[in-house]
């Protein structure tokens, strides 16, 4: 079992890499069951969903731009709060016709399981 200080390591590591564009390392951070709590049903387990909304995330705003304002961590359970500015150039959102251009600054919380983190 990973130490409560290299899961928030993991999730900072994610945030700052995956979320910047290098969608190559999610194999590396996230285990096979790891748990998405933000994500849609549809999405919400295991690396396959992550790598499906990362990759929606990341072209629906290619600028997007994150800064931590907190990093919780409980054994394999970590929230991430912060602010993310971007510009919207996607269609759609779970359904609605979200307005196009800058969601800046707006604050977002996430949380990731990550049992069986890798290291």
């Amino acid at each position: 079992m990973m130490s409560i200080e290299q899961n928030k390591q993991i999730v900072r590591r994610f945030i700052h890499e995956v979320i910047g564009g290098n969608l190559a390392i999610i194999d590396e951070l996230c285990s096979p069951e790891c748990l998405n709590h933000a994500a849609t049903a549809a999405a919400r387990h295991g690396v396959e969903g992550i790598k499906r909304v990362v990759a929606f995330s990341c072209a629906a705003q290619p600028d997007q731009r994150w800064t931590n304002e907190r990093l919780i961590a409980e054994g394999d359970f970590v929230v991430i709060h912060g602010i993310r500015e971007a510009t919207w150039e996607a269609e759609s959102f779970r359904g609605l016709q979200p307005r196009r251009g800058s969601v800046s600054p707006w604050s977002l919380s996430t949380s990731l399981a990550l049992p069986t983190a890798r290291s």
